[in-house]
């Protein structure tokens, strides 16, 4: 990644109004939005010295035996229910209502 193309990324993570372009209209503020990364693969940003002062989580996530004979599919919201089961609160900030 470019370090012009970290500046910008890092002030997107950081929460800070950016300006894009907007194909076939006047460029555009992007206002600030939580950004969530998910990845198979660690990232380089997360050990970049760019991305040091960026408030950043990690979670590696573990395979679970119990879930590899069932033959039912999973319900992505049952992840806000099982946050909340752990009482982790930094989803109240996108405004996600229990």
């Amino acid at each position: 990644m470019e370090d012009s193309a970290k500046d910008d990324f890092k002030k997107l993570c950081e929460g800070k109004a950016l300006n894009v372009r907007v194909k076939h209209s006047p460029d555009g503020i992007y206002r600030r939005t939580p950004v969530l990364l998910l990845s198979n693969n660690s990232l380089d940003i997360a050990n970049d010295s760019t991305f040091r002062d960026v408030r950043m989580k990690l979670f590696y996530w573990r395979k679970c035996s119990l879930l590899k004979d069932s033959t039912k599919q999973t319900y992505p919201m049952a992840l806000f229910d099982i946050y909340k089961y752990y009482d982790i609160f930094w989803i109240e900030c996108i405004g996600y209502k229990f």
